[in-house]
């Protein structure tokens, strides 16, 4: 069955984004359910797929910055700012990554490294 309308690229790519990072924080202590880790970073490389530019980078570094308030939300009553600087800071991992991804799977050096 097929949905009565288009969903626009960006909202699908911001929403899957965001279902992988909740799916990140809930493998993590706090709700611990662990086995969701190894299916959590799907729909976010489902999203970067086939991407151009730096798009991939900024739904990447949506996802880190979703991924980090859930999981260090306890750093807020410790210092307000120093928290947010370093879940601003630590999402520029995935962002990275993002680019990385990007630019092995642009020209096919997945398959000469294998």
């Amino acid at each position: 069955m097929a949905f009565p309308f288009k969903i626009p690229s960006v909202v699908r790519s911001l929403l899957l984004c965001s279902l992988s990072a909740v799916l990140l924080v809930f493998s993590f202590p706090k709700i611990d359910c662990g086995p969701l880790m190894w299916i959590a970073l799907v729909p976010w490389l489902f999203a970067i797929d086939g991407r151009k530019g730096f798009s991939v980078f900024g739904y990447s570094y949506w996802t880190g910055v979703l991924f980090f308030f859930g999981s260090l939300y306890w750093f807020m009553y410790v210092t307000s700012v120093g928290a947010l600087l370093l879940m601003f800071y630590l999402a520029l991992y995935f962002g990275v990554f993002g680019l990385v991804y990007r630019y092995f799977s642009d020209r096919n050096l997945w398959i000469k490294i294998l």
